[in-house]
């Protein structure tokens, strides 16, 4: 991997191969980059720093390999009441069809607010949906017993957008 001053020169050398020698060393500072930031985002304890990173890998790199690690901490018993912007940054990546069932899940299943994230989530997104998948979704939303207030608006809304999908 080449130090940036002389990736900078092989940039703006003119040279088609120097060029793509500088562009394939950004491009693998980039995946180091984002490699880093997702261990520490796995590995740190500190709130603060979590969202930091969430924010940093998401705003400036837009990474998919963010979304297995967003999962499983918003999955995470222990931070339970720290997943409003661990939910807020999975809707970034609102245009990926295999986020459907995992938020519906959440709308559910999580509290409050980050059940109301998912829900935005799910209203931003475009892509078609396997119908079959939508009528088990909507099988499951239509028996679960919401036993909050707060989540039977949430839950009707919910049916209301899988209905939606289906027609």
């Amino acid at each position: 991997m080449k130090e940036l001053k002389d990736i900078e020169a092989l940039l703006k050398s003119n040279d088609e191969d120097l060029a793509q020698i500088a562009i394939d060393s950004l491009v693998e500072m980039k995946e180091k980059m984002v490699e880093l930031m997702l261990d520490g985002l796995i590995t740190t304890t500190n709130h603060s720093v979590r969202h930091s990173l969430v924010l940093a890998i998401v705003d400036n790199f837009k990474d998919d390999r963010i979304i297995p690690t967003l999962k499983k901490m918003i999955n995470d018993k222990n931070l339970k009441t720290r997943t409003g912007i661990l939910v807020y940054a999975l809707g970034e990546y609102s245009n990926s069809v295999d986020l459907l069932e995992f938020l519906v899940d959440l709308v559910l299943e999580a509290d409050y607010l980050p059940a109301w994230n998912a829900l935005g989530i799910l209203f931003s997104m475009e892509p078609e949906f396997d119908e079959s998948l939508v009528r088990t979704l909507l099988k499951r939303v239509e028996r679960k017993d919401i036993l909050f207030a707060d989540k039977i608006l949430l839950t009707h809304d919910l049916k209301l957008f899988l209905r939606n999908q289906l027609r």
